[in-house]
């Protein structure tokens, strides 16, 4: 699919360029003949899905024009002492930075462009800790538990200056865990501790969208794909929402996933002594085999159970936001199976079927009369009186 492609790497295209070189996308797609239009089966957002996800990976042409203008916007920020970096800081932000910086009157539109780029940049970028004299701790993203982030303090009252090399013991260098403890949070700490500062560099910027820091087109599109189709309802991401890392599918789901991992071995079920494999019939065979060896009989009825909390797990996860410990799925999973049992052990008292007893109509003796009733209890409940003499 040919695109503009230098014109997008240096600048943005308005938003009706974008557009009519979509329809042109999606007439030519649909169409068998040429000026001739057919109907559009599927939406252009789903065609935009990755294929693994039910799409054909076409480009979204405003996305992807934002993407490469990051790219831009990211050689301005990782090599400042480049010709080009020299050129748009003397011009635009000469007393400042550049995520400071704004387009203001009369800038050019290559300017303006950069700018849209950096606001993608944004949403990925996070601080690396050097010795901490560059960084705000309560302004400057420098945390990351999936996406960039900053600590939440302990009280209401802040210094809006304190900066990561207060946070720092000089000596040690390393983390002061007394400030720690008295300014944040426990999973505040946890995040911090993960990296170590350097204190002989200074802090820099890198994406978190790839292990190595460096920002990457690809990256960039994927993040602004993902966050666009959220919004529309649609979920763009195929990575795994328990643990963030591999690709999501059924055996990584019941299997794989360090999380259901941890609750197979929670659950005292047999498992192989190198793990479960990658083949989902194979790990679901291990179970059969397990019925047919001495294993106690509370234990071979549990991973059924087991595999069900897993997938409810997993669907609260995407669909409710909430996510259950492991032991609480193996606890759950014990008290499935134990109310299954049972309810397969009620005796249930049954009363056996008698023959129907055939009532027969007959005349009253002599000097008698017969009174007869009927009634039906359906929603209005009636009554019929008869009375029969002799004849």
């Amino acid at each position: 699919m040919a695109m503009p492609m230098y014109a997008m790497t240096c600048f943005k295209l308005p938003v009706k360029l974008c557009k009519d070189l979509t329809s042109a996308m999606m007439t030519y797609w649909w169409s068998t003949e040429e000026n001739k239009s057919k109907i559009h089966w599927v939406g252009w957002e789903k065609l935009t899905l990755p294929k693994k996800a039910g799409g054909l990976g076409f480009r979204d042409i405003q996305v992807f024009n934002q993407a490469l203008l990051a790219k831009q916007a990211w050689r301005l920020l990782h090599d400042p002492q480049s010709l080009f970096s020299r050129f748009f800081k003397s011009r635009y932000y000469a007393d400042g930075d550049l995520l400071s910086a704004s387009s203001g009157r009369g800038a050019s539109y290559g300017w303006r462009s950069i700018i849209y780029g950096r606001e993608l940049l944004r949403k990925g970028l996070r601080r690396s800790i050097g010795n901490g004299k560059a960084t705000l701790v309560w302004v400057d993203n420098w945390l990351y538990d999936g996406i960039p982030s900053r600590p939440g303090g302990r009280h209401s009252l802040m210094n809006i200056e304190l900066r990561v090399s207060d946070l720092i013991d000089e000596t040690r260098q390393n983390w002061n865990m007394t400030i720690l403890r008295e300014l944040f949070c426990r999973d505040d700490i946890e995040l911090i501790c993960r990296q170590r500062p350097y204190t002989s560099r200074e802090d820099s910027f890198v994406w978190t969208g790839t292990k190595n820091g460096v920002y990457t087109v690809k990256t960039g599109y994927d993040l602004m794909m993902m966050e666009r189709l959220r919004t529309r309802g649609i979920r763009g991401d195929l990575g795994c929402l328990l643990c963030q890392h591999e690709l999501e599918s059924i055996n990584h789901i019941l299997f794989e996933c360090p999380q259901a991992r941890l609750v197979w071995a929670l659950s005292n079920v047999p498992s192989p002594e190198n793990g479960f494999c990658s083949s989902l019939f194979e790990n679901l065979n291990l179970f059969g085999v397990m019925a047919r060896k001495d294993v106690p009989e509370d234990i071979r009825s549990v991973p059924p159970w087991v595999l069900w909390v897993l997938w409810k797990n997993r669907n609260a996860m995407v669909f409710e936001g909430k996510r259950f410990e492991p032991h609480e799925v193996v606890g759950k999973a014990f008290d499935d199976a134990r109310q299954w049992s049972m309810a397969q052990n009620r005796v249930e008292n049954i009363i056996p079927a008698t023959e129907p007893v055939v009532m027969r109509w007959s005349p009253p003796e002599t000097g008698h009369f017969q009174m007869q009733y009927w009634f039906l209890m359906v929603t209005v409940q009636g009554y019929i009186w008869c009375f029969v003499g002799p004849t």
